[in-house]
């Protein structure tokens, strides 16, 4: 019973993900898809997108693992991409980056 139970919920989340790719294709013009690979984890510190719209440099909604969406101001950007790539490392996968602002480096 507890493989089965197991298994439901790995079909769920899969389930969940492809609705949740699916729905994020429809709106490519809107955000940035940074987190496919980490789609089976459900961990809030883990970013899967973020906005294009960087609403007049102030900062972008960013979309977690978890399926929150949180507004983030440009200056704390840095800080929650770091605690992201902090568990990305811890699971063997690539660092992303996310710009605080669609601003051109300086």
């Amino acid at each position: 019973m507890k493989i089965l139970k197991l298994f439901s919920l790995a079909v769920g989340l899969t389930l969940a993900s492809a609705a949740l790719a699916a729905e994020l294709e429809m709106e490519k013009d809107k955000y940035v898809w940074v987190g496919i690979d980490t789609v089976s984890q459900m961990d809030a510190a883990l970013i899967l997108a973020y906005s294009k719209d960087d609403f007049n440099g102030t900062g972008r909604n960013l979309l977690f693992a978890d399926t929150h969406v949180e507004f983030v101001k440009a200056g704390d950007i840095p800080k929650v991409v770091d605690a992201c790539n902090a568990k990305r490392e811890a699971l063997n996968l690539p660092r992303i980056t996310v710009p605080a602002t669609n601003k051109p480096a300086a």
